[in-house]
């Protein structure tokens, strides 16, 4: 899987990956979080049952080292997890205020 986002849909993205991130940290926190306590035993944050349901191999962190989420990042299972959440993200057109934008000749 890779993504194909241009435009304010990138941002979109973006902010869907990132909050999946802040909803993983706010699940495993005690004694409320409905991932607390729950075995990880590749230690990557993400349950051995989400990652089982999710087809991620709860055995290792890196099930798809070569995902393409981006060159700086660790191809960790979280970060897996959290691009498949943004995977259709999109933004509303009509609420981008850079649209055109300045240096912009917005074919999208």
């Amino acid at each position: 899987m890779s993504a194909d986002r241009k435009g304010i849909d990138t941002a979109a993205a973006t902010v869907v990956h990132e909050l999946a991130h802040k909803a993983i940290y706010e699940l495993r926190l005690p004694p409320n979080g409905h991932w607390f306590g729950l075995p990880d035993t590749d230690g990557d944050e993400i349950p051995d049952n989400v990652e089982v349901t999710f087809g991620t191999d709860p055995h290792t962190m890196r099930t798809w080292p070569d995902f393409p989420v981006s060159n700086d990042a660790p191809m960790l299972d979280q970060e897996v997890y959290c691009e498949r959440r943004a995977q259709n993200a999109r933004a509303v057109p009509a609420r981008d205020w850079a649209n055109p934008g300045k240096n912009s000749k917005n074919p999208f």
